[in-house]
């Protein structure tokens, strides 16, 4: 399993927060998007987070999964998703993103041989990490 920092913790404003391009481990079958949400005790906070998809590199991106939470003292610290990722033995599979308002998603082509990319989005300033964990 390997653990890697997408963004790390810091104070975010409210909008688009952009995630580069990150390779996913070969041999990964699995990716989960994993959201700190320890300082998101704000009531009115929504996160919204998507990933996508790409094989060859980069130079092509398929939407490829999120989720959508909500600040406030829940009782998780961690809000995540996981999906399946296909060819683990390919060494060009990646993964990017950010973060975006709520509610709008990654607009990405249909292809279906893309990296993965995420989206990360905040209705009101906070601090938060995104991280993926690849296994």
């Amino acid at each position: 399993m390997a653990t890697i920092p997408l963004l790390p913790s810091a104070a975010r404003g409210r909008g688009v927060h952009t995630v580069p391009s990150t390779a996913i481990p070969v041999g990964a079958t699995t990716v989960t998007v994993a959201v700190d949400r320890a300082s998101l005790l704000s009531p009115s906070l929504i996160v919204a987070f998507a990933i996508q998809l790409s094989l060859d590199g980069g130079f092509t991106w398929v939407d490829w999964g999120g989720a959508e939470t909500i600040g406030g003292d829940l009782a998780t610290p961690v809000s995540s998703f996981t999906v399946s990722v296909p060819e683990p033995a390919n060494a060009d599979r990646r993964i990017r993103g950010g973060m975006v308002r709520p509610h709008d998603h990654p607009e990405g082509p249909t292809d279906v041989t893309t990296k993965v990319a995420g989206l990360l989005s905040l209705n009101e300033p906070a601090t938060t990490a995104v991280t993926l964990i690849a296994d």
